[in-house]
């Protein structure tokens, strides 16, 4: 295909954190891209099947998933990650529909590897997305890494002091984690 190129793809998936500063998942992108030569791609997906869509509810409560003041303000969001990404020389795609769907689209564009870095996400809705993701692409033979990181919780989960699992009540929960952790300084956009 006379459109394919060939080198290492970096995407960085907005999803629910759009900072630039102080975003670990963003930061990953960026040391990928820096130790791998490869293009950094960031995207913003409204899922319009999942939770952007007109008549999309919850599976609790059957509410919608974004009615009008979360979706203006999801807009404002968006546009201002554009102009913010614009400034710093780079840009932003915005698609709509499914996240596989659009994955599929992008990659077929390249022979070379393809890196997806998001924030990890802990809710079963966002993980079924994460989940679509990786089926359709393996479903296609596509040479991709999709990297979770971390990054929406004040603690790294993993220098936290419990051994025999998290203490049921606040304050002893309080108790340890101001004796024995700090709160990470913020991260270099």
């Amino acid at each position: 295909d006379a459109h394919q190129f060939s080198c290492v793809l970096n995407i960085h998936w907005f999803r629910n954190d759009l900072r630039l500063l102080d975003n670990p998942a963003l930061c990953h992108t960026e040391q990928l891209t820096s130790a791998n030569g490869g293009i950094l791609l960031p995207i913003f997906i409204f899922d319009n099947s999942r939770v952007y869509g007109s008549n999309v509810k919850s599976k609790l409560n059957s509410s919608l998933k974004c009615g009008p003041r979360r979706a203006h303000f999801i807009l404002e969001a968006v546009a201002d990650l554009r102009h913010n990404l614009e400034r710093c020389g780079s840009g932003l795609i915005i698609k709509v529909g499914k996240p596989e769907i659009i994955f599929e689209e992008i990659v077929q564009q390249t022979s070379g590897v393809v890196n997806i870095v998001c924030q990890e996400e802990i809710c079963s809705e966002e993980l079924s997305i994460n989940e679509a993701v990786s089926s359709r692409l393996t479903s296609q033979g596509v040479k991709f890494n999709l990297h979770s990181i971390p990054g929406s919780t004040l603690y790294d989960k993993t220098t936290l002091p419990f051994e025999g699992g998290v203490p049921d009540t606040f304050s002893p929960f309080r108790k340890e984690i101001e004796e024995h952790c700090k709160i990470g300084l913020p991260l270099d956009a």
